[in-house]
This record gives C-alpha cells, structure tokens and sequence, in this order.
C-alpha cells in the first residue's frame, strides 16, 4: 500500500505540473493571437 500511494502522490504531481504547462502555453498563444503586430 505505500508503493501505491508513492506512486498516486507522483502522478498527481506530474499531471499538476502538466496542466500547469498547459495553462501557461495556452494564455501565451491567447496573448500572441490577440496581439500579432508584435511579431
């Protein structure tokens, strides 16, 4: 039972980081749709 939960404690780990990830890429492509003069 404790490699169970070292194991569920570190998905929930890299599934934080990765929707962390892509929230961030998201409001970047939001930011560089909005604003394509600055290319």
């Amino acid at each position: 039972t404790i490699n169970n939960g070292q194991e569920t404690s570190t998905r929930r780990a890299i599934l934080t980081v990765g929707l962390i990830f892509l929230a961030s890429l998201t409001a970047l492509l939001y930011v560089y749709t909005n604003f394509p003069e600055l290319e």
